[in-house]
């Protein structure tokens, strides 16, 4: 290998082990549950397919819960695993019936 290309191999491999991970690694994935609302849902949480999920207050997914009742169809779009102790719900988006 020539050493220019060497040195420029360095050089890239130096600025891509310099960048900050949530400047440039970092990747954040979204977990999407589609299901029913099987409880009332009340400040702070819903419940889709018996399973409780925090809503964070203020958040458009806090607006989103006062237009929600039992039995409809939602996407719960989660900003963690399902099972997180601290994952919350970022969006809710009802389903419309044709």
């Amino acid at each position: 290998m020539k050493p220019s290309k060497l040195f420029f191999a360095a050089i890239v491999v130096l600025f891509l082990g310099s960048l900050r991970p949530d400047m440039g690694w970092a990747t954040k994935i979204a977990i999407l549950v589609v299901g029913e609302v099987t409880a009332t849902p009340t400040p702070g949480q819903i419940e889709v397919n018996h399973q409780v999920y925090r809503v964070q207050k203020s958040s458009a997914a806090d607006k989103s819960l006062k237009g929600v009742t039992v039995g409809q169809k939602v996407d719960v779009v989660l900003d963690g695993p399902v099972d997180g102790e601290t994952t919350s719900v970022l969006s809710i988006k009802r389903h419309i019936d044709k």
